[in-house]
């Protein structure tokens, strides 16, 4: 597990990504950030939060189109501003590749006490 995901208490200087970005886009503080993965021309990772309104343990998707010229390879965005996304549909409207990322994060989940689906 440990060497797929990147914990809050784990973080180092060494660490391939921050949390910083993503818990500007989280509701809560970020608990897990699993590593990126590169779906057609846009990397996107799965980030496990405690959400601040509910007080439960919740997740999305993150995602940015990498910047060769940007160190941060550019700037890390909620799944809700994914361009088709759509909150009525089961896939979100987000890639069905994404199913890579869930199916591989799905210990850490568990850690978290997310219950597991097959979803999307």
């Amino acid at each position: 597990m440990r060497q797929l995901s990147l914990f809050a208490d784990d973080i180092g200087a060494d660490a391939p990504l921050s949390l910083v970005p993503f818990q500007r886009i989280a509701e809560g503080d970020v608990l897990h950030v699993g590593p990126p993965e590169l779906i057609g021309k846009h990397e996107w990772c799965h980030v496990i939060y405690r959400n601040s309104s509910w007080d439960r343990v919740s997740n999305f998707y993150a995602w940015r189109r990498p910047e060769p010229s940007r160190r941060d390879g550019g700037e890390w965005r909620h799944e809700r501003d994914w361009p088709t996304y759509d909150s009525n549909r089961q896939d979100y409207g987000c890639p069905l590749s994404l199913r890579v990322l869930w199916q591989r994060e799905v210990e850490a989940r568990r850690l978290f006490g997310l219950a597991d689906s097959d979803g999307v």
